[in-house]
């Protein structure tokens, strides 16, 4: 594999992404409805570092698995650190952006081109938040460590369209003016629900059917 040497200062190259921060998405975790009488209530997103912090890496058969520092004795055990970080302005938690061309047919000079100019391609950015537990309503799928996202398509730094992602499937608007998209001034706004962790668009409490009927909660 050829390497490339970018001969560019990193606080300039930042700034020519600045789109995609300007853009990134608003989202609302969910404020624990006390009606539901569910134990989803209170598992917020952390930091990959964190929880990497707190697991070890063992082979399993020629594979590499994470597990936790202690040990978990039954299904349903839980460690406090699950619970991960509630956000406030003293309190920030990371959100992770990978930004990648909409297409895989550039050849080495337009990689090159596009990575020092985002803002005359299309690329695609993705916005992804890491939760160190996930719990589902019914027990079904409870896991540790979950990492969910959302997409937003740009052409020459204008968006497009807008991902959610929605369990084993998702949500996509290919018009970036679609009334549905609820937006903060220019940044959509999304909505993640209690414990399951899966980005709606709104708030309330979707329904969904794969692989098992789930009613989600958002607020």
């Amino acid at each position: 594999m050829n390497k490339i040497r970018l001969d560019i200062d990193r606080d300039e190259l930042i700034k020519k992404y600045q789109f995609v921060w300007d853009y990134a998405p608003k989202m609302w975790l969910n404020e624990n409805p006390t009606d539901t009488g569910h134990e989803g209530l209170g598992y917020f997103p952390s930091s990959v570092e964190d929880f990497i912090d707190k697991t070890k890496g063992e082979n399993v058969n020629g594979r590499l698995i994470l597990t936790t520092e202690e040990p978990l004795t039954d299904p349903y055990q839980k460690l406090d650190w699950f619970h991960g970080v509630i956000p406030s302005d003293d309190v920030q938690v990371p959100t992770y952006t990978t930004i990648l061309p909409d297409h895989s047919d550039l050849d080495g000079n337009d990689a090159v081109e596009m990575i020092l100019n985002p803002d005359k391609f299309k690329v695609v950015a993705n916005y992804i938040y890491f939760f160190p537990y996930d719990w589902v309503k019914y027990g079904f799928g409870n896991h540790v460590g979950d990492l969910e996202h959302t997409s937003i398509n740009f052409d020459c730094g204008e968006p497009k369209s807008l991902y959610v992602s929605i369990h084993s499937g998702g949500k996509l608007f290919d018009d970036w003016n679609d009334e549905r998209i609820e937006k903060d001034g220019i940044r959509p706004v999304v909505y993640n629900a209690m414990g399951t962790h899966a980005t709606y668009w709104f708030a309330g409490r979707p329904f969904y059917d794969k692989p098992v009927p789930i009613w989600d909660y958002t607020g």
